[in-house]
């Protein structure tokens, strides 16, 4: 007896393995999306999916069949060779907390770096100041 199982659903939640291709396909999802003017709300309306399809698939919870992601781009519109073939910016991070600032100074001058390379980054100093 055959037992195996055929996708019937447009979209599936990810096991723990695929989470980083799941992540980037999302961006690129996102990134293509934002660049069209479309809010995920107005994507999914347009494309007759739930709300929640598009936001999920693009934070990497739930990746979509290929067939889904094919009436997402059609919305958006994308070929899907496209949609491979394209190569968003990684996103940067602008915001740091204090705690992720790394202490690169000595003596009496505190120098943090931002970020986790001092390639491209700027640096903020400032005097540690004692009082008697």
């Amino acid at each position: 007896m055959n037992t195996s199982n055929t996708e019937t659903s447009a979209t599936h939640h990810q096991p723990q393995s695929g989470v980083q291709d799941d992540l980037a396909l999302g961006h690129r999802l996102r990134v293509l999306r934002d660049r069209a003017g479309l809010s995920q709300r107005a994507l999914a309306k347009k494309v007759g999916v739930p709300n929640s399809t598009i936001s999920l698939i693009e934070s990497g919870k739930m990746n979509p069949s290929v067939g889904a992601l094919r009436k997402i781009l059609d919305g958006i519109p994308v070929r899907m060779s496209e949609f491979f073939a394209f190569e968003p910016d990684p996103e940067r991070q602008i915001f740091y907390a204090a705690e992720d600032l790394v202490e690169i100074g000595k003596g009496k001058l505190s120098l943090k770096q931002v970020g986790s390379t001092l390639f491209g980054r700027a640096m903020i100093g400032r005097r540690r100041c004692v009082l008697f």
